[in-house]
């Protein structure tokens, strides 16, 4: 029981590379290498273009970008709703839209008149079309930017 409750299933040695030791050590480490640390470390994240690295990059360079990201005003979206946690950024006249299904089922989370037609999918860097009422994957998240 202790060890599927335990913190130390979180408190492995970072695995930098695919290498013995994870690149973290040429030793033996005081604690076992997490799961799956061949494939999955810091090296590997670097290399793909999707990874956890790339979105932070994303996001990096979206608050360098975007006034409304770094200063707009915040306002809860749908603040019931018991899959999707949704928030509207709002400056002058930029909004961002972010809604984000924090469950492993499909949701639908209503967007706002403002956001509706066309906006930049700051996710995809896309131009996206936005419905009245958002489908969204299980897990997914999306941010909309609209101007003008």
């Amino acid at each position: 029981g202790a060890a599927a409750n335990s913190r130390d299933n979180a408190r492995t040695p970072m695995p930098w590379d695919g290498s013995a030791g994870g690149g973290f050590t040429s030793g033996t480490p005081w604690i076992e290498l997490g799961a799956g640390w061949q494939s999955v470390n810091v090296a590997a994240d670097r290399a793909d273009p999707d990874g956890v690295f790339a979105r932070y990059r994303l996001l990096a360079a979206l608050r360098r970008e975007l006034a409304v990201v770094r200063h707009g005003d915040w306002t809860l979206l749908e603040p019931d709703h018991p899959q999707v946690f949704a928030y509207r950024r709002a400056l002058g006249d930029e909004r961002v839209a972010v809604f984000a299904n924090f469950s492993a089922e499909p949701a639908q989370a209503e967007v706002p008149p403002e956001l509706r037609g066309a906006a930049r999918d700051l996710i995809a860097d896309a131009a996206a079309a936005v419905p009245p009422v958002l489908e969204l994957a299980p897990w997914e998240s999306r941010a909309l930017y609209v101007r003008g």
